[in-house]
């Protein structure tokens, strides 16, 4: 419906986050993805219902957890090696700690984020979205 426009296009915004595996400089780019959340989050944000907030503060928080994930492990993004998979070995990645920090993400930010994204509208909601 119309009235989700804008909490998709805030999450789609977001979620192109998790291209940074792609790039050189990661936590610049999980940056970038961060600072385009208000765009759409202030009109999220300026609906009826704590929901909405509930949904932009959980999606900001995600980002930054994957920020900080990004910028604590990998600042200087995925380092391949051979036919292009990741040798973590060779480089000694602490596996151990980017499996402690990704865990927390899953559970401090993810889950949360997930939660407040199912919360069903209030029942007059849906009949204002179908119209």
């Amino acid at each position: 419906p119309a009235a989700l426009r804008p909490h998709t296009r805030m999450v789609a915004g977001a979620m192109s986050a998790m291209g940074w595996v792609m790039v050189d400089e990661p936590g610049g780019y999980v940056k970038d993805s961060l600072n385009a959340i208000p765009v759409y989050g202030r009109q999220v944000s300026g609906l009826e219902g704590e929901e909405h907030d509930a949904l932009v503060r959980a999606l900001t928080g995600l980002v930054r957890a994957l920020r900080g994930l990004v910028e604590a492990h990998f600042s200087k993004g995925l380092v391949r090696a051979g036919e292009g998979l990741l040798d973590s070995e060779k480089y000694s990645y602490p596996s151990k700690e980017i499996v402690q920090s990704y865990r927390l993400l899953i559970t401090q930010k993810l889950q949360p984020f997930l939660r407040a994204a199912r919360t069903p509208p209030p029942p007059d909601t849906l009949t204002d979205m179908a119209t």
